[in-house]
């Protein structure tokens, strides 16, 4: 207003010599995956950041000037920290440092045990590398062990382990208390007299059974099963105890003494005891090993009577003939058995009998380890002796020089199958057929 001035002046020094100078520390260098690492901006003269994480081709970036970051990928990171002064030419600097990041432990999957009211279980994990430490803590979040294996009562318990590399994996137990009660055995068999080959359905009828043990034991052999409810075949004779234990709350052992009795198949075969020539009446005999009675049943061409022990068939037509009986015991265990008889013309085959020796004799016959035959005055110099079953197969043949004119051979017949056998004695063209019943 009067004209009056004043000034004043502020000197600024710009130093164009001042770089950047980048630097900076982590808050640790090695650590789990999923943790975080903070990262102290300590450079000087800076006024913008670029900091860098490369991993294996995996960058993550970052401006700010302390970043916090989470490194979620495991390996070595390379961190770089680009830091961008003013000065004549706008300079930067960088500085480099290294992070470890160490996997988890491998993650176990949670565990229901299931326990009878009042008990304890032994709980613990098994994990497929070293483990430096265990800590075990209830619903509460109390610690109450550090062991990989602890026992408790009812309840949810977790379990943290810790590698070598100081990482921490976990895994929930849930241990529940059954309150079912006591477990009882008990089983029952609709029917317990049956025949070999035959098998039985078993019905469980235990309580708060959780597994099961069966054996079914007649004093030689020992059938087993682990089912409910099994169907067992008995391929044995016998008298059988039938005895099943129950696990589920405790042990319990269920045991039916003489429970099954198994009766054996007749053992039955067949003969025939006449020669098997056209124009004969075929007699089949059937041969039944044990005691008892029986019923037969007989199939086959020109059966006369199908229902005894033994029967007649007459046959008109040469040819092979199959002839089965059904034997059925007193405990109605029944068994089938055949036999194939070849019925051939013997007249027409040329099965002569024809005299060259004053006397042929065979001792014993019937016979059932050997027979003797003797020839008295044979005019021969060789004899063959052949033996043929029924359906006219060879069963022994040989040939014997004669020396004088009393010729004698034993012939063992005790490993030949019961039943009626051919002896045909040769000499040359001319031959004797003789019957003989092995017993």
């Amino acid at each position: 207003e009067n004209g009056c001035q004043n000034s004043a002046t502020l000197s600024i020094e710009i130093d164009e010599n001042s770089q950047p100078i980048a630097d900076f520390s982590a808050s640790q260098n090695n650590i789990c995956l999923g943790e975080t690492v903070t990262f102290n901006n300590l450079s000087s003269n800076a006024e913008s950041y670029l900091w860098t994480f490369e991993n294996n081709g995996t960058i993550v970036q970052s401006m700010e000037e302390n970043p916090t970051i989470v490194l979620e990928q495991t390996g070595t990171y390379t961190v770089n920290l680009v830091a961008t002064g003013c000065g004549s030419n706008n300079s930067e600097t960088t500085v480099a440092s290294l992070v470890t990041v160490y996997d988890l432990p491998a993650a176990l999957p949670s565990e229901v045990i299931s326990i009878c009211s009042g008990e304890t279980a032994d709980i613990g994990i098994s994990v497929d590398e070293v483990v430096s430490n265990y800590e075990w803590q209830n619903e509460a979040g109390e610690i109450i062990g550090n062991t990989a294996n602890i026992n408790v009562s009812a309840g949810v318990y977790t379990v943290f382990f810790t590698n070598a590399n100081g990482c921490t994996g976990s895994s929930e137990i849930s241990v529940i208390a059954d309150e079912l009660g006591e477990s009882l055995a008990n089983f029952a068999a609709p029917i317990t007299l049956i025949c070999t080959g035959e098998s039985l359905n078993f019905s469980d009828l235990s309580q708060n059974a959780e597994s099961y043990s069966w054996t079914f034991d007649n004093g030689s052999v020992t059938l087993t099963s682990n089912e409910a409810n099994p169907n067992i075949t008995f391929e044995e004779a016998g008298i059988y105890d039938v005895s099943l234990t129950v696990t589920g709350c405790g042990e319990n052992t269920f045991t039916q003494n003489a429970l099954v009795t198994v009766f054996p198949e007749p053992n039955v075969s067949i003969r025939t005891t006449q020669e098997n020539c056209l124009g004969t009446t075929l007699l089949l005999e059937s041969i039944i090993g044990g005691e008892g009675q029986f019923t037969y049943e007989w199939q086959g061409q020109g059966i006369t009577d199908i229902n005894s022990a033994s029967t007649t068939a007459e046959i008109t037509e040469e040819g092979t003939y199959l002839f089965v009986v059904t034997i059925t015991s007193g405990n109605n265990c029944s068994v089938s058995t055949s036999i194939e008889v070849n019925v051939s013309d013997c007249e027409a085959v040329g099965v002569n009998q024809v005299s060259f020796a004053e006397q042929i004799n065979f001792q014993p016959n019937p016979a059932s380890e050997k027979v003797q035959i003797s020839l008295n005055k044979i005019t021969a110099e060789q004899l063959n002796i052949q033996l043929f079953n029924t359906i006219g197969q060879v069963v022994f043949q040989e040939n014997y020089p004669v020396l004088s004119n009393y010729f004698e051979e034993t012939i063992d017949v005790q490993n030949l199958p019961q039943g009626l056998y051919y002896v045909v004695l040769s000499v040359g063209e001319d031959k004797y057929v003789e019957k003989l019943l092995v017993e």
